[in-house]
């Protein structure tokens, strides 16, 4: 068949969510997302192109980082597990019917026992990418918050992670509009010099102390912040609010 004669009509998504967890199945939501509007019913996204894409593969390659940053953002806003979009399908005109995604939800909406309904879905956020640095940082913070006693190798990963990509502390602090005093706190908090047994003890230069529960909060705190400042400086916009504040 004629590539040329193709064109992407839609792609459907599921909404995930963790055990005792779901949305409303009466709730809708519609917006946009880059070169895509949206529409959400029954946990079930029908993403629809603004522009001619002529194969699923170049739909994918505009559509797949923005995806992963609407779930990184409903992450941070609402917590792991809440908001995950899983692809199902692609329609693609003049290879099978255009069925709408709609007719997915059918088998998928029976009564919820979850605990918690959310009575709206995350808006796509219009300033996050997530590319593989940004998917890891934001894994360590949502192992971070499901296995507390992960604070300390969670800091050293996030730390480890900027360095890496932006080559040192400073330019890090400067592409995330951080105060570089920031980075070097939960570098130091976490350091792994000295540590003895147990996640949450560490030596630093003058003495072998317990992490404060400020510390604590401060740490989990950073590395939302962190996460999403990632991924807005991967969307190529700088965070226009300074990160300044430490434990």
């Amino acid at each position: 068949m004629n590539e040329l004669n193709t064109r992407v009509v839609r792609l459907c998504y599921r909404v995930e969510s963790a055990d005792g967890e779901d949305f409303d199945p009466k709730v809708t939501s519609v917006g946009t997302l880059g070169s895509f509007s949206y529409w959400i019913k029954a946990r079930i996204a029908t993403l629809t192109p603004t522009r001619d894409l002529a194969t699923e593969a170049a739909a994918h390659a505009l559509l797949d980082p923005l995806i992963a940053g609407w779930n990184v953002h409903a992450l941070l806003s609402l917590g792991p597990g809440a908001f995950q979009l899983t692809h199902i399908h692609t329609v693609v005109a003049g290879r099978e019917p255009a069925e709408p995604c709609a007719h997915m939800a059918d088998a998928d909406c029976t009564a919820s026992a979850a605990q918690l309904i959310h009575t709206s879905y995350p808006a796509a956020p219009h300033d996050m990418i997530a590319d593989g640095d940004v998917l890891f940082l934001a894994e360590e913070y949502a192992r971070l918050l499901r296995e507390p006693r992960r604070l300390i190798p969670a800091g050293r990963a996030a730390i480890g992670l900027l360095e890496r990509r932006f080559v040192d502390r400073k330019t890090a602090a400067d592409a995330l509009n951080a105060n570089l005093d920031v980075l070097h706190k939960l570098a130091e908090i976490t350091s792994p010099w000295g540590r003895r047994s147990g996640a949450e003890k560490i030596t630093t230069w003058k003495s072998t102390r317990r992490v404060t529960k400020a510390e604590r909060e401060w740490i989990a705190d950073v590395l939302r912040a962190l996460t999403r400042r990632l991924a807005q400086q991967t969307a190529g916009i700088k965070p226009a609010e300074a990160m300044s504040r430490l434990p």
